[in-house]
């Protein structure tokens, strides 16, 4: 791996690389390039990515806590329990809303996420 990343990384994103082998015949190599570019990013659609990226970076290392964090959580009544990830998202929500600061593992078994970075939902323990 070392080794690799020495000869091969490229600028920004160096270590994004996939290599797909098409083996067949009579396929349409133009059309199938032509498709597969077609997935590559815009320069607009990487400026937003970096700009997303450079928000979220910033979100995070303004938050009080992080991974490994022993927490107390507002939910019906004060849960104890431990930062697991910053920054979380679940996969169903729209795009427009944003990541909650964290999610919790309590130590009653529960899951949460925590909606703000504030003492009202989240303390430290």
């Amino acid at each position: 791996y070392d080794r690799m990343m020495r000869e091969e990384w490229e600028g920004e994103f160096g270590d994004r690389r996939n290599e797909i082998v098409f083996i067949g015949a009579g396929m349409k190599q133009a059309e199938i390039q032509a498709l597969l570019d077609g997935c590559l990013l815009t320069d607009d659609e990487l400026e937003g990515f970096r700009k997303e990226l450079n928000e979220q970076i910033e979100m995070e290392a303004a938050l009080r806590f992080r991974e490994g964090d022993k927490v107390v959580c507002r939910c019906e009544e004060w849960e104890s329990g431990t930062v697991v990830k910053v920054g979380y998202r679940e996969a169903d929500w729209p795009v427009e809303q944003p990541d909650a600061p964290y999610q919790v593992q309590l130590d009653n078994g529960g899951l949460i996420w925590v909606p703000d970075d504030d003492d009202a939902f989240v303390r430290a323990a």
